[in-house]
């Protein structure tokens, strides 16, 4: 008997370690999955701005009010996957003007796709388990409107400039910006970016 309860302590014990490795694990991947949809999406604002040699008319209020260059998001959930489905990027599936799929709420974190993938009936204020809700874990993104190689946004209430046509950036896990983009505080430390510290621009 004590044989077994030893067998069985030990197996706990292993069971336990690997659930946590299994946990970090998949943290890490899901936050390299995030990386790479706000890399892609300053990409595909990029590959639109070299397409048409300028920020086309028909969709310049969809960017601005998204995103713009104060970059605070007011915009519809939907108006940054809009404006790719119109220009065939990134693989955003609508038709009739109608967002379809994991897009059917815009461009989102892959916390928040996986509830959208589990639910036809998620709707913006559902909440993601990971924290917030939908609407929390949205894509931003700035664009240059001036063409002058550098873009303004505003980051988690902070302004900032950065070398790059076009930026893109979202919360982490938590679903929370956070208050601070300088100081890294505890809210926004897992944010993604799809900037460098080193393309950004200081005042003089």
């Amino acid at each position: 008997m004590i044989e077994m309860l030893v067998v069985l302590a030990i197996i706990g014990v292993l069971m336990g370690a690997l659930l946590a490795g299994y946990g970090h694990v998949t943290r890490s991947a899901q936050k390299a999955r995030a990386q790479e949809l706000v890399s892609n999406v300053a990409t595909a604002l990029n590959v639109i701005l070299m397409h048409n040699g300028v920020w086309p008319a028909d969709r310049n209020n969809a960017l601005k009010t998204f995103g713009g260059q104060d970059g605070n998001g007011k915009g519809c959930l939907e108006d940054v996957a809009l404006v790719f489905a119109s220009r065939g990027v990134l693989g955003v599936n609508a038709s009739s003007g109608q967002l379809k799929g994991v897009d059917r709420f815009g461009i989102v974190s892959p916390w928040a796709q996986n509830v959208i993938k589990r639910s036809q009936n998620a709707n913006a204020n559902s909440p993601v388990p990971s924290g917030g809700t939908i609407r929390d874990h949205v894509v931003y993104f700035a664009i240059d409107d001036d063409l002058d190689g550098i873009t303004e946004a505003k980051v988690c209430g902070e302004k900032i400039k950065v070398r790059a046509n076009a930026i893109a950036w979202s919360a982490g896990a938590d679903g929370k910006l956070g208050s601070s983009y300088h100081k890294r505080d505890k809210q926004n430390i897992d944010n993604v970016y799809s900037w460098s510290r080193g393309q950004e621009v200081k005042d003089k």
